[in-house]
């Protein structure tokens, strides 16, 4: 298959398979986030990385938030909360939630490595955290805080999003000001 063909394809053949998954087995609306986070990636990557100076201090640090602001939800009962309280479905179980954050953490590292090797295919995970995991976290926590009038588990960390997410996205949507073969 040619490059600049497997690069299209294949990051569109996960996000599609993503998109499925998490539409039968979440709830909520990160099916729509993986599928911006692929057209992100057609308008940037697919065309031309990112300075990785620039961007995978900050990125590893959004993973490093991620990280933390998983925790926060895990002990303060997120998985059953998000179900019972937000979308009035069945909860899910600790191995459920567990499993589904290690499968997206996986892609977020896979993304930082994408970012440092050059390798296109995986780059859209990179859009995802920045959309998702910073700037629809920073905004849906505090959402879900006065929907139950209190504190939502993730709520404390969730706020980092609101600095980190912009300021990474301005980094990976500015290479769209570079011709192709150019270096910034």
């Amino acid at each position: 298959m040619n490059r600049r063909i497997a690069d299209a394809v294949i990051p569109g053949v996960i996000t599609a398979a993503l998109v499925v998954v998490y539409a039968i087995k979440s709830p909520g609306f990160f099916s729509i986030y993986f599928a911006l986070s692929y057209i992100l990636y057609l308008l940037t990557f697919y065309k031309r990385m990112p300075d990785l100076n620039r961007v995978v201090p900050l990125y590893l640090l959004a993973v490093g938030m991620q990280l933390l602001h998983f925790a926060e939800e895990f002990v303060t009962g997120y998985q059953t909360r998000i179900a019972a309280e937000i979308y009035h479905v069945q909860p899910f179980t600790i191995n459920q939630m567990v499993i589904s954050q290690m499968v997206l953490f996986f892609f977020t590292i896979v993304g930082a490595i994408a970012i440092v090797k050059k390798w296109k295919i995986p780059m859209f995970m990179v859009w995802f955290v920045v959309i998702m995991q910073m700037m629809v976290n920073a905004v849906q926590h505090p959402i879900f805080s006065i929907m139950v009038h209190g504190y939502f588990p993730g709520l404390i960390t969730s706020q980092v999003g609101w600095v980190l997410g912009p300021i990474l996205f301005k980094r990976l949507w500015e290479v769209r000001r570079y011709p192709a073969s150019g270096n910034p």
